[in-house]
């Protein structure tokens, strides 16, 4: 009851008091676009005193129906829960019109193909492939809907798990300014095809990929989970971690850093006292890469200890300040 009042139930509180009269003539309809119903959408207010015209004006009576709908209104309730204040307040009030108001809510209507073509351009802007490699099918899309009759906008929200290929559910969501008044699931399957590195010939696995291992084609990735390489960036010199079949699509999981120290490689390891570098010689006990942790054995006493690969050919045992024994 004290939500529905208002603006009147605020003046109540705040003890302003007013003097004249206050006319309130109802329509026996109306309509709305926003939200909530208005004194002054349902009726015809007036006054001799402007402040209490304003607020009597800017009551809220009820919420509005539907879209499309309409709600009716009895004047008499309307009378006891909303204009009583303003008689505490000192203004007469006087009540006549129509005893119920049928309040229809304005709307209009968005098209399935209007939706589906908002949510065709967003996701096109919002996907990191590029517009022309990507075939989108649409599915479970209203024939329509009916919003309130006022100015919106849609926006495209994904899924916090959403990858931009395959099936995807992305919610289309309706806002007026930002209030959100619709949110819309919509099912789309899309097809991704990409220029991509291609395997031009077997690689084994353990060789380091060469201009010559690879080609470029085009491909459909959709289905493809790993992150495929778009050119040969990054890709020249590493060390396949598999053996990959000619035709294959290179991906980062089938690429890695190829190690610059090697298991059974001489090795200098390297270590900081008191402001000197000190250089011992030793035997990789097996692959590393670089700032990989790794064992060594020095020769001049054959200890193991855990070192940091810091260049070819290169240990070192202060990434941490300092080594480790290993007995």
């Amino acid at each position: 009851m004290k939500a529905m009042m208002g603006w009147g139930y605020l003046l109540a509180l705040s003890g302003i008091l007013y003097a004249g009269n206050l006319s309130v003539k109802f329509h026996d309809k109306a309509s709305v676009t926003g939200p909530n119903i208005l004194l002054s959408d349902i009726a015809e207010v007036t006054s001799d005193d402007a402040e209490a015209s304003l607020a009597a004006s800017q009551s809220v009576i009820a919420k509005a129906a539907l879209p499309g709908q309409v709600r009716k209104l009895r004047a008499d309730r309307i009378d006891a829960l909303n204009l009583t204040v303003f008689r505490e307040q000192g203004l007469k009030v006087k009540v006549s019109g129509s005893h119920t108001v049928e309040v229809r809510t304005g709307f209009r209507t968005l098209l399935g193909v209007m939706i589906q073509e908002e949510a065709r351009k967003a996701i096109l802007r919002q996907m990191p492939w590029s517009k022309d490699k990507v075939h989108l099918t649409f599915s479970s899309l209203p024939e329509k809907i009916t919003i309130p009759d006022e100015e919106y906008s849609m926006s495209l929200t994904p899924r916090d798990d959403c990858d931009w290929k395959g099936n995807e559910i992305l919610d289309m969501v309706v806002l007026s300014g930002e209030r959100e008044i619709s949110r819309i699931p919509i099912s789309v399957r899309m097809k991704v095809y990409e220029v991509v590195c291609v395997a031009a010939r077997k690689i084994k696995r353990g060789n380091s990929v060469t201009d010559e291992d690879i080609r470029f084609e085009e491909r459909e990735i959709t289905e493809l989970r790993d992150t495929p390489f778009l050119n040969g960036e990054g890709l020249i010199g590493r060390m396949a971690t598999r053996t990959i079949s000619e035709g294959a699509v290179l991906s980062d999981k089938m690429i890695d850093t190829p190690p610059i120290v090697k298991k059974g490689e001489h090795v200098r390891i390297l270590s900081r006292e008191n402001n000197a570098l000190v250089a011992l010689d030793g035997i990789a006990n097996r692959d590393g890469k670089l700032g990989e942790k790794i064992r060594v054995k020095k020769l001049m006493d054959l200890k193991l200890i855990w070192v940091y690969v810091c260049g070819e050919g290169l240990v070192s045992l202060n990434k941490e300040g300092k080594g480790e024994w290993y007995d």
